[in-house]
């Protein structure tokens, strides 16, 4: 696990307003009249959930972190194995939490999406300040974003499938991180990040892009070492397996 130390962490007075396995992408496009379908309905048809509409629990309150107590969350789903981990990192199963939320009073559709991860059992550095001694602690984090844009990024490969592809998810947020130190004392330590890129699994990716539609900025990287011949073969190879 990464050890990670406290002293590092800073406190921020000033509040904002307001987790690559897969080898084959499959193109999946919106339809533009899901974009003005009420939210319950596009709940129901998304890949996010198979419960019904009248299942959905109702308008719930969070505090976030940095964020604006007139938020409201519409809808809320945990995703295992979504988060796709770089070397040295672990978050506990992987998960990321999608939130559907309302800033602007009218709870009848959402304006932002969040996203939320944890890491438990963190290794810590805390350093006594009556005695001087450096010890270990162990503590956890919590990482909460919103989403601020989708990003599908195209990788040349030597062999076949000859097309790799990075799915994305950017967003501004927060961390906190909370400890206790020998004395039974918690303590929370917050930090804010801003464009923080998040790597996920192709199927979150997907089920993001299709719940928010235009309420999110989609950016595709092109690989300029790909050419058209290669991304025929790669989309013919797809078509086989299925």
């Amino acid at each position: 696990m990464k050890v990670s130390a406290i002293n590092n962490y800073s406190y921020r007075t000033v509040m904002p307003k307001f987790e690559r396995n897969e080898k084959h992408h499959k193109n999946n496009s919106i339809p533009n009249t899901l974009k003005a379908v009420p939210l319950a309905a596009l709940i129901a048809l998304s890949p996010l959930t198979k419960v019904q509409a009248q299942d959905l629990p109702q308008t719930i309150s969070i505090e976030w972190l940095f964020g604006d107590p007139n938020e409201k969350v519409l809808y809320q789903k945990t995703f295992k194995n979504a988060y796709s981990p770089l070397i040295g990192e672990f978050f506990d199963n992987n998960a990321i939490t999608f939130s559907a939320v309302s800033n602007d009073g009218d709870n009848s559709d959402f304006e932002i999406g969040k996203v939320e991860l944890t890491q438990s059992g963190i290794k810590l550095k805390y350093k006594d300040e009556k005695t001087g001694k450096v010890i270990d602690l162990v503590g956890k984090k919590t990482h909460t974003y919103t989403i601020n844009k989708l990003k599908e990024a195209e990788r040349a490969l030597p062999i076949p499938p000859y097309i790799e592809y990075d799915f994305t998810i950017i967003g501004s947020g927060g961390v906190k991180t909370e400890y206790k130190t020998p004395d039974g004392i918690t303590h929370e330590e917050y930090t804010y990040e801003d464009n923080k890129e998040i790597p996920v699994s192709e199927e979150f990716y997907d089920a993001v892009s299709e719940m928010m539609g235009n309420k999110v900025k989609i950016e595709e990287v092109k690989d300029k070492n790909i050419d058209n011949k290669t991304r025929i073969l790669n989309m013919l190879e797809d078509i086989i397996k299925d």
